[in-house]
């Protein structure tokens, strides 16, 4: 399995909005879930930081998330797009084999 993970510092008028929609049930997941490799997304939330976010999106191997960016692109570039106002930060951390018997 393979995470993808992003931190985000996100506006306080977008906070609600963005928990729903990079939420495990929110739009990212949604587009995500087309993929049969997709396996699941995780938001983090900071306990210090109210406005400080991680998103973990699972995927069975390496290769599936770029399969479904690809064949999506337009989609993918529109749900960002719509979502780029609600961050004051966003970086991507990574990509990463995830070591586990799930």
């Amino acid at each position: 399995m393979h995470a993808y993970i992003w931190s985000y510092r996100v506006k306080p008028e977008w906070r609600e909005k963005f928990q729903r929609a990079y939420g495990p049930n929110g739009e990212w997941a949604v587009f995500f879930a087309r993929s049969p490799g997709y396996v699941r997304t995780d938001l983090l939330s900071d306990e210090r930081e109210e406005l400080c976010f991680v998103t973990i999106d699972y995927f069975k191997d390496e290769h599936v998330r770029g399969l479904l960016v690809e064949a999506y692109k337009d989609e993918y570039a529109a749900i960002d797009k719509r979502w780029q106002d609600a961050t004051v930060e966003e970086t991507y951390i990574g990509a990463f084999r995830v070591d586990s018997k799930e």
